[in-house]
């Protein structure tokens, strides 16, 4: 049985005449956590985007399911990928629990009511992620945090097999963050789902992600277990900082090189 669930093959990109990502190829395995680093421009985002299939490379393929994504249409996509961005645009005053309900449309046909099923995982998913508190509130009502809860819950509720987050949890409190970061390693272990993420947060990157793969340049410079990547070399060669190494696989950042 075949568990890579997205290959990259050979993908290029450019904004101009000069080449931005160039010929990048890997593998993702079904039930990984992959998060993505890097400093700010290094092309974590538009290397997201290709992948995700909002943005179509100039050069190479993306293989979902060793099918061209490109060649799955939305719907189909919609059943089994899901993105999150950070700061999501939510101006219209729905309330929250009619928000996340809109993560199971693309498991219904057309004009098909939920039923019971569907509410209790609805219900269930709210739970989770603790925005059943917000459920009967409009989401305009909320903080920036409390909205971009529920709509990561919005997310697991599309039963995704694929799930992207582009700084998706930049906004959410240190508390949040990991309790949400958490449910995800939890999900993925459970249910064979996939998250590739973009977050800042070093420390919550090694320590729930099974791999990392850092940008520099629109180049991959590395793509490794997290625990083989905590040595000076890497936040020296990525980031351009100094990092104290412990025996524990903690580090400690305490100044630029």
């Amino acid at each position: 049985m075949n568990d890579i669930v997205l290959r990259a093959e050979g993908i290029s990109f450019s904004y101009d005449k000069a080449p931005f990502i160039d010929d990048l190829s890997f593998c993702i395995k079904k039930g990984e956590m992959i998060s993505i680093l890097g400093e700010n421009g290094s092309g974590k985002t538009t290397l997201m985007h290709i992948l995700s299939g909002a943005l179509k490379p100039k050069g190479g393929r993306v293989l979902f399911e060793e099918k061209d994504i490109f060649g799955i249409s939305l719907k189909q996509r919609a059943k089994k990928i899901a993105a999150v961005y950070q700061n999501t645009k939510t101006n219209f005053p729905f309330s929250c629990f009619e928000i996340v309900s809109m993560g199971i449309y693309p498991h219904k046909a057309p004009f098909e009511r939920m039923n019971r099923a569907d509410v209790d995982f609805i219900t269930k998913i709210m739970k989770l992620t603790r925005t059943y508190c917000f459920c009967n509130k409009k989401i305009t009502e909320l903080s920036g945090g409390e909205r971009q809860r529920v709509i990561l819950a919005k997310a697991l509720v599309q039963k995704p097999e694929l799930l992207f987050l582009d700084e998706a949890v930049s906004n959410l409190d240190i508390a949040s963050r990991i309790r949400f970061i958490s449910l995800l390693k939890k999900i993925c272990e459970e249910n064979n789902m996939t998250v590739i993420m973009i977050v800042h947060d070093l420390s919550s990157a090694f320590e729930y992600s099974h791999k990392i793969m850092a940008m520099k340049n629109g180049r991959m410079l590395y793509f490794d277990e997290s625990k083989k990547l905590i040595n000076e070399e890497f936040f020296k060669s990525v980031f351009g900082v100094k990092a104290d190494i412990y025996s524990n696989d903690r580090f400690f950042i305490h100044s630029i090189c």
